[in-house]
């Protein structure tokens, strides 16, 4: 049996979803991220660090304050994605009662950058699908910080990496 000795990290990736601007009460869905190949890396990936960076605007929090990062799968083998979300960078309906798996990003302090790291796409999933589409849903109580359409204070970045094994 061959042994694992360590992964090897591709470079970061940005996903695209425009974060900034994002009212308090509502969704962003992002264009669907292809995890073969991705930062620099060959063939399909094993794992990936999921990095989030919030901001709001200036004001009272809501309480409680946060946002969610809600991440849809497709079908096997096929483009349909959980709870019907499509993949494009664009604004997004949150159901009542979501199905994807969900990341918790508590915010206890307004206008200041915060940042959330260390969640394994495995660890959230249980697998590494063909791809997948992230939804960045804000609670706060106040819109995120920034320009609507960019994603210079507000953004959603993975680490991919791949096990070596000699």
């Amino acid at each position: 049996m061959a042994a694992i000795i360590g992964p090897t990290y591709g470079t970061e990736v940005t996903v695209t979803l425009s974060a900034d601007g994002i009212a308090s009460g509502a969704a962003r869905k992002s264009t669907k991220v292809t995890l073969s190949g991705i930062g620099g890396l060959t063939g399909t990936i094993d794992n990936a660090w999921i990095r989030v960076q919030l901001n709001t605007a200036t004001g009272t929090l809501g309480s409680p304050a946060y946002a969610r990062l809600w991440v849809a799968i497709p079908s096997v083998g096929g483009t349909n994605y959980t709870d019907g979300v499509t993949d494009g960078d664009a604004a997004y309906t949150m159901l009542t009662n979501p199905t994807m798996a969900v990341l918790y990003l508590p915010i206890d302090t307004a206008n200041v950058t915060k940042y959330f790291s260390g969640k394994h796409l495995v660890a959230l999933l249980g697998d590494i699908p063909d791809s997948v589409v992230f939804v960045l849903e804000n609670q706060s109580g106040l819109a995120f910080a920034g320009t609507a359409g960019q994603s210079t204070q507000c953004k959603v970045t993975l680490l991919p990496m791949q096990y070596q094994s000699q």
